[in-house]
């Protein structure tokens, strides 16, 4: 376990040309920050960001009491402004007289945490690995981590903390102690990637896939490639870009690389390619890659092509084979990411955490390959942020559910009935298509939908909540006292 990084005031205001503003100047050490006065521990930097219902420079009082040092604020805003001018502290509410005062004193709160991080990323020399895509991005720098842990010691951006406010939060816990950082880069308009990518300054750059997600503010799929790219066009020459192969668009764009690119994928002439891949439902995905086996408690295609990249990195960094292989064994999925869960005679098939076209496509295949001979349903909730394709997107799934011999259908949500339609114009009979306009009356109505055990998808795009529909089926499904979880 490595220590936090420890600043002091002084260092952090001179990264920043910033003015501190002390009642009683304070040389202790910052080794924290924070962006939530409820969290704030003894000791670290409460950063006041604004955000969309909330001015953190309000609640300046309950960080100090709380133990920050410091607080990074906007020296316009109108409470220090005021504050500024008053000589008693303690009556503006600031401050408790018992806690060392110090405000650092900034012009834009947002642009002072990057170019903190990114001062702190020039401080030192550990190596820097990005990761980004449409989809796949968090379980891909999870199982990396993982496997790189396997030698050396490393740190990762918590969660899908991979914002302009997430990542540079993250970056700035990274220690000389650390061998490697790993960084999520998500974006939602072009240039986010690069003003990442800035910060971090990566050496590896890992792109999981490009595919239709987010559209509403990208426009279209073009945008969303270059968009994906800034990380790969960031790396220098010296650096390695690993990329999903099976895309021919990124394999032409590699042309333009003056750096070592590796391809992963399931196709012939990747630098990794998956030539073999059998699944039991008890114990998870055996695979093949260059004549050598690997076993691990994963489920689904997607599962499969993040240990690709992780084997493609670890592989280029010097890993041994031995413990490449163990690590792919050991790991275990993120929640709401295809984890089979046994309910008595049932299985439900937990992919609940988001979903898009893509990821909704690999799901659903998954049902299909699914091997146990029982009756297959989808569970399916709406897709977000698909623009003005939305309704076509939803049709093209229910093709593909109908057309892959998933025997029932239940959706529900704004897109529920394109879906429905969808399924029925390949072929699934009426009958075994149900459509609802929320979860909730979904959930009313499916004990009296579920006849027989079978093995059931349950998945839909986070703003659809589908989680809670997984719950309720795991209650009234009634599970016997020796139904387990499975690990996946």
């Amino acid at each position: 376990m490595t220590s936090p990084p420890l600043f002091t005031v002084t260092q952090l205001a001179t990264a920043l040309d910033a003015e501190i503003y002390a009642s009683a100047p304070s040389q202790e050490t910052i080794d924290g920050f924070s962006i939530d006065s409820r969290t704030i521990t003894p000791g670290q930097l409460f950063f006041a960001l604004p955000g969309k219902t909330h001015d953190p420079h309000t609640y300046l009082h309950a960080a100090f009491e709380a133990g920050a040092h410091a607080a990074i604020v906007n020296r316009n805003h109108p409470i220090i402004v005021e504050h500024l001018n008053s000589p008693d502290w303690t009556d503006k509410g600031i401050t408790a007289s018992r806690t060392p005062r110090n405000l650092i004193l900034v012009t834009d709160t947002y642009l002072a945490l990057r170019k903190l991080a990114t001062w702190h990323r020039n401080q030192i020399d550990t190596l820097t690995l990005g990761i980004t895509g449409s989809v796949g991005k968090t379980t891909t720098k999870d199982f990396l981590h993982a496997t790189l842990s396997s030698r050396f010691q490393g740190l990762k951006t918590p969660g899908n903390f991979n914002t302009d406010i997430g990542l540079p939060l993250s970056l700035l816990q990274l220690t000389e102690e650390h061998e490697f950082g790993l960084f999520e880069m998500g974006a939602r308009s072009p240039g986010d990637i690069r003003l990442l990518a800035d910060i971090v300054r990566p050496e590896i750059g890992v792109l999981t896939a490009v595919e239709p997600v987010h559209l509403e503010t990208f426009g279209g799929m073009d945008t969303i490639y270059q968009t994906k790219w800034e990380l790969i066009e960031a790396l220098p020459p010296s650096g390695l870009a690993v990329l999903n192969g099976d895309d021919p668009k990124l394999k032409r764009l590699t042309g333009q690389l003056d750096c070592k690119v590796l391809t992963v994928g399931f196709q012939p002439g990747n630098s990794l390619t998956c030539t073999r891949q059998t699944i039991d439902p008890k114990t998870g995905i055996r695979f093949e890659v260059d004549g050598k086996l690997y076993q691990t408690r994963l489920f689904g295609k997607p599962s499969v092509q993040a240990c690709l990249f992780s084997i493609a990195v670890a592989r280029e960094l010097g890993i041994d084979e031995s413990l490449i292989r163990e690590a792919i064994e050991t790991l275990s999925h993120p929640p709401g990411r295809m984890q089979p869960i046994r309910v008595g005679k049932w299985t439900l098939l937990d992919d609940t955490y988001n979903a898009s076209p893509a990821s909704m496509k690999e799901a659903v295949n998954t049902l299909a390959t699914w091997p146990e001979e029982r009756k297959k349903i989808v569970i399916a909730g709406s897709m977000f942020e698909l623009g003005k394709r939305c309704s076509e997107y939803h049709f093209q799934v229910g093709q593909l559910i109908a057309k892959r011999g998933v025997d029932q259908l239940l959706t529900c949500g704004e897109q529920a009935l394109a879906m429905a339609r969808g399924a029925i114009s390949s072929g699934m009979s009426g009958g075994c298509v149900s459509v609802f306009p929320d979860h909730s009356l979904l959930m009313d109505m499916l004990p009296c939908l579920l006849d027989e055990p079978a093995i059931i998808l349950v998945k839909g795009s986070r703003g659809m909540r589908m989680e809670n529909v997984l719950n309720f089926l795991m209650t009234h499904l009634q599970p016997s006292k020796d139904s387990i979880k499975q690990s996946a």
